[in-house]
């Protein structure tokens, strides 16, 4: 971000889109629910990576869904491997301090946030949107297993 603003600016298509999609709300977060719950079945016994937080109390919509690296696995070499295989994975989000617009406008530094900075060097979101299918979810389960486990065999 490279200076502060607003947009507020949306068309009228774009309103109908998001009145038309509402009535499909609901399917969608079940089927992002879904997704994250297959996650967190192929991953949580694993070790290796840290899932995002669960509560047994709050419904979560799994916008995103983002994983922690362990600290030996180089990101940069797994968002490549990734990438190679067909698989979207991203990176969310920049820690808002080391943006230029509050470099320059506040100071900031690498270093005044060391817990979001620390995040920021090993997550990895997944893909999680609504047309996943099984077969994907598999391959993406696949490919994270083998670049960990291999990882964690040559890096530990």
């Amino acid at each position: 971000m490279q200076e502060l603003g607003y947009n507020y600016r949306i068309t009228d298509i774009q309103c109908a889109l998001g009145i038309s999609q509402l009535s499909k709300l609901e399917k969608f977060i079940e089927a992002r629910q879904r997704i994250a719950s297959r996650y967190f079945e192929a991953f949580h016994h694993t070790g290796l990576l840290q899932l995002p937080p669960q509560s047994e109390n709050r419904r979560h919509a799994y916008h995103l869904f983002p994983i922690l690296l362990p600290l030996h696995v180089n990101r940069r070499e797994f968002v490549h491997y990734m990438h190679e295989a067909g698989i979207g994975v991203q990176i969310h989000y920049i820690p808002v301090h080391l943006q230029p617009y509050y470099r320059e406008k506040y100071g900031f530094k690498a270093g005044d946030f060391p817990l979001a900075e620390e995040f920021y060097k090993h997550e990895v979101s997944l893909p999680m949107y609504y047309g996943l299918t099984e077969a994907e979810q598999d391959y993406v389960i696949q490919k994270v297993r083998h670049f960990i486990e291999t990882e964690s065999l040559d890096g530990e």
